[in-house]
């Protein structure tokens, strides 16, 4: 099975839900146009981290995902990115995804929360290990930016059949080597396909380093988005040469579970 994957990298605007919904219909109308099958958007890309007005921003959830459904729809895209979701009164870093069938599923609530942004603050971490899902016949794996230096979370992920990795971000640049370095880490150690997409520009006093990338499982990057500028960018995604990679060098099967889990 072959998938077209766009990366949307956005220049967020800074807690605006008006502008950052225009934004989605643009990129979501031309990566219809290029035919891909799936899109990405950045962590919070609906408004950025936009600390004090979180718990404003997640009333706004359900509405613009209801929208955002609905062309969804009339693109016939699958849609991922994280928002703001509440329950009761705790407020969480949402991934999900929306479906060609206008279908809002597959929540995973962000476990690692980062505390020089003062995250943690802010929101409620996930208490539950990032479930791997089956989504057109492909077992996804999610996870949102600061899990990336979490190792442990993809291979668990690997063991229980993922073979793409989605991970929105908002990384920052002082930062930029760890975050190119670790998403073709994911890929080669665990031999799957990781879709990392970041944003640009400012969140808050922080300036965000862009390149977005889809990695091989072979960790060959099949598209890169600058470090500064926004960016639509779709690559392939061979299903059916990832499995013969598995096979053509089948070291997972060479892991030594009995000595460390």
């Amino acid at each position: 099975m072959k998938i077209l994957a766009a990366i949307a990298q956005t220049r967020i605007q800074f807690g605006s839900l008006t502008a950052n919904l225009a934004i989605t219909r643009a990129r979501m109308q031309a990566a219809a146009r290029l035919h891909a099958h799936w899109i990405v958007f950045p962590e919070l890309w609906l408004h950025g981290y936009d600390l004090k007005h979180f718990s404003e921003h997640a009333r706004g959830t359900p509405a613009a995902l209801q929208e955002i459904a609905a062309l969804a729809a009339d693109y016939q895209l699958t849609v991922w990115g994280t928002v703001l979701q509440s329950e009761g009164d705790n407020l969480y870093n949402s991934l999900v995804t929306i479906t060609p069938q206008g279908e809002i599923r597959y929540r995973y609530r962000k476990t690692h929360l980062f505390r020089p942004l003062r995250e943690d603050s802010w929101l409620q971490a996930g208490g539950e290990l990032a479930p791997v899902f089956t989504h057109q016949g492909i077992s996804i794996g999610p996870a949102i930016c600061y899990d990336l230096r979490f190792p442990e979370l993809f291979r668990a992920q690997m063991l229980a059949g993922a073979q793409c990795v989605v991970l929105p971000a908002q990384w920052s640049r002082p930062r930029l080597e760890h975050w190119q370095t670790l998403l073709r880490a994911r890929a080669i150690e665990n031999q799957t396909f990781v879709i990392g997409v970041n944003a640009v520009g400012l969140t808050g006093k922080e300036t965000l380093t862009g390149s977005s990338a889809i990695i091989s499982p072979r960790g060959q990057v099949l598209a890169q988005a600058s470090l500064e500028e926004e960016a639509l960018l779709t690559a392939e995604l061979d299903f059916d040469a990832l499995l013969a990679w598995r096979t053509d060098f089948p070291v997972l099967k060479d892991r030594r579970g009995d000595l460390y889990g």
